[in-house]
């Protein structure tokens, strides 16, 4: 539900035209995972301790006005894929049949991995430790952690705890004890990043987007970043927003292109 918050959000904005709902959702539905973050950010650094609940109950609650009051701009998305299932490039041809065959395959072992590999690099499971510390003082007062925690743990960090934030609110739902909101993370940024690549070539067509998540998804050190759970995942999702978002500005020059624009850089900073 939050990506489509957040494209109801850009969409109050920028008003956009039959035809180019579908491109806005794909270049805004990523930042979904920035938004939850700074609002955790937010909660967290209060001077006193809100309940867990709260944090679901805020932030749902956002989410679910967005959705009431973007009723207008869901159907313009329903109407804009409708389009796409019944114009769209659909013909059977033996590159595309061997393309579309290729990327599901890539996506499907990418997923499977990420959602069942053990969570063991070092940098994954400070990653872990550090919310874990945060989740339970209530406080981001605790970050940095410039000293060792009684369990030994020492975790600094030198960059700003947006991933900390998105794992916290993951243990709101399934606690500290489960690795679901590294694993689900991953799977988001890989799914947010095809997503990414099919705004910014949408207008190339169907065998232009495949072949360019082909040879995202068959990339090893990506996918070894996304499958060990780091938070380079979802840098280089940030980048790639940013990319696609100044593409669309030099398209487009006008305020409110710029302010979607400006929203990307400060995800990726």
């Amino acid at each position: 539900a939050a990506p489509l918050a957040v494209f109801v959000a850009a969409a109050q904005l920028m008003r956009p035209k039959r035809g180019e709902v579908l491109p806005l959702f794909l270049l805004m539905a990523p930042a979904a995972p920035f938004a939850i973050a700074l609002v955790m950010m937010a909660i967290y650094s209060v001077p006193w301790r809100i309940p867990i609940s709260w944090h679901i109950g805020m932030i749902a609650s956002v989410i679910l006005l967005a959705l009431a009051l973007g009723r207008h701009q869901l159907n313009a998305l329903r109407l804009d894929i409708c389009d796409i299932c019944r114009t769209g490039p659909w013909r059977f041809s033996v590159p595309g049949v061997v393309m579309a065959a290729v990327v599901f395959g890539l996506l499907g072992l990418i997923l499977f991995q990420a959602l069942t590999m053990p969570v063991m690099e070092n940098d994954s499971v400070e990653y872990l430790a550090v919310a874990r510390e945060i989740f339970r003082a209530g406080t981001l007062d605790v970050y940095p952690l410039t000293k060792s925690t009684p369990s030994g743990m020492y975790g600094p960090s030198s960059h700003p705890p947006a991933l900390h934030m998105l794992l916290i609110w993951g243990y709101s739902w399934f606690g500290v004890e489960n690795f679901m909101p590294s694993r689900a993370l991953a799977a988001f940024c890989v799914v947010g990043m095809i997503s990414l690549l099919a705004a910014g070539l949408f207008r190339h067509g169907m065998l232009a987007i495949a072949g360019a998540v082909a040879i995202v998804l068959s990339t090893p050190a990506y996918v070894l970043l996304l499958v060990g759970y780091h938070v380079d995942g979802l840098r280089i999702m940030a980048v790639a927003g940013v990319i696609v978002a100044m593409a669309r500005v030099i398209a487009t020059p006008d305020v409110r292109t710029g302010v979607l624009a400006g929203i990307w850089l400060g995800c990726a900073a």
